[in-house]
């Protein structure tokens, strides 16, 4: 009996360990079940989670105390002579009556052009004007012609410059979308020293009185900032990030897509940058977006789509994507891309970047004065370092390149110029503001995008101690 009863407890025992590793079984594969489940989940979650991002009400500028002086013309007519000119070159001249409003108070009347894209109809097609009473005085006051129709008194906007309130903000509206705003900080001119007032005076003195610009003296020209960039710090991937909005074109809407020129220059941007910053960057060599058909943001090392994004700026949705990222980056080779030079004779970048050189592709234009400024600086480098560096110059419009050629020939530069076109732009990730440089090294290799020239210069000094 001990002994049958030993039989059906080892009989049990047998079976139960059956059943618990049955059991086991069942465990293990439906824990293996449910951690596919899980990375499954996980892996559709990071491609397929859209991202809606608030962006604050926070206008600011791209880059920090960027100020810019700008010239107030005296006006001493009651009549406006618009001359425009197409593309073919023909002109059209119009004549528009300029409706003033009270201005007992002021001793002097002046006005200036402000640039803004967001008006549908008017006098200017991509400024609005801006009405200075007493402008040499301490106390300045301020009418903007928001509906573009030199009626000064239909605007109801009113603002005063006093020594107390030295800036004044200026939100003008789009005419199709009014809660769309673009943001100006306007203030007096002022300089750092007689260099640069005599520079900006050069640039901007225009004197022709056929065109009505009789401009005033530079010391009672004015201040601007313009406003046009919208962020918020967020954390993606467990990553703190800054993500922006820039009103590329100034029409104060943010979702504007350029698909007209060749190198999409009128499209906004999404911008990307370092958390808590006070600046962030526009340039697309930095991690900008140039809005496009179909727009890829690289964040924190993967790479996003844009979904969809607020006209005024609110907010913007994302999703994170496997495409791949279609932009040159540094340490990539320049590409051999065509470019005419300025006697019209068609050639490469690959025939003008030397071998075993430090070689910079400079993109300017004679209308923007840091290009015109810093040619000096270049010309001491070029002739200091000639052995070892090389530069490229191409202008960006065909328009001035004789005016171009003569001024290197005025100031006895001898390096390469040449006509900037839309697909070197576009592959050199050019942010649309001019200087721009793309920095390469002996090797024929992308060693920075937009260096500062302080930058270069450090490079090639130390390359020669070596």
């Amino acid at each position: 009996m001990y002994y049958l009863k030993l039989l059906h407890q080892k009989d049990f025992f047998i079976k139960f360990r059956l059943l618990l590793k049955n059991i086991n079984g069942i465990i293990m594969k439906k824990s293996f079940l449910f951690l596919c489940l899980i990375s499954l989940l996980f892996t559709t979650n990071s491609y397929s989670h859209d991202l809606k991002l608030y962006l604050k009400n926070l206008h600011r500028t791209a880059i920090d105390g960027d100020e810019n002086m700008r010239p107030v013309y005296i006006l001493n007519f009651d009549t406006l002579k618009v001359i425009y000119e197409s593309d073919s070159g023909k002109t059209d001249t119009n004549y528009y009556p300029i409706k003033l409003p009270n201005m007992n108070n002021s001793a002097d009347t002046g006005f200036a052009k402000i640039f803004f894209t967001g008006q549908a109809q008017g006098v200017f097609p991509r400024e609005i004007m801006f009405l200075f009473g007493n402008f040499k005085s301490d106390t300045t006051y301020i009418w903007p012609d928001f509906n573009n129709n030199l009626d000064f008194t239909d605007d109801n906007a009113f603002y005063t410059l006093t020594k107390d309130n030295p800036y004044i903000y200026i939100p003008i509206p789009n005419s199709k979308n009014p809660e769309g705003m673009f943001l100006y900080k306007i203030g007096k001119a002022h300089y750092n020293d007689s260099e640069q007032e005599n520079r900006y005076k050069e640039h901007f003195y225009n004197d022709d009185p056929k065109k009505g610009f009789i401009t005033a003296d530079c010391k009672y020209w004015y201040s601007e900032q313009r406003l046009n960039i919208l962020t918020c710090d967020t954390v993606i991937d467990g990553k703190k990030i800054q993500i922006g909005l820039m009103d590329w074109n100034c029409n104060g809407l943010y979702n504007d897509i350029d698909t007209v020129t060749p190198n999409n220059f009128n499209s906004d941007r999404i911008l990307v940058g370092e958390y808590g910053k006070n600046t962030i960057s526009y340039k697309p060599c930095d991690g900008a977006a140039i809005l496009l058909p179909e727009t890829l943001i690289p964040i924190n090392g993967k790479i996003y789509k844009l979904k969809d994004i607020d006209e005024t700026g609110k907010y913007i949705i994302i999703k994170p994507t496997n495409k791949k990222y279609p932009y040159l980056q540094i340490g990539d080779t320049v590409p051999d891309l065509e470019f005419k030079l300025t006697n019209g004779e068609i050639t490469s970048l690959a025939k003008h970047i030397e071998k075993g050189k430090f070689n910079l592709i400079d993109m300017w234009a004679v209308w923007c004065q840091g290009c015109v400024w810093v040619l000096p600086k270049l010309k001491t480098l070029d002739s200091q370092y000639s052995s070892y560096f090389n530069i490229i110059s191409l202008h960006h419009d065909d328009d001035n390149i004789k005016y171009a050629d003569s001024l290197f020939v005025a100031k006895g530069i001898k390096w390469t110029n040449g006509v900037l076109n839309a697909k070197i732009e576009k592959k050199l990730l050019s942010p649309g503001g001019f200087p721009y440089y793309v920095l390469i090294g002996p090797d024929g290799k992308i060693l920075k995008f937009d260096p500062e020239i302080d930058y270069v210069e450090n490079i090639l000094k130390n390359y020669k101690r070596k």
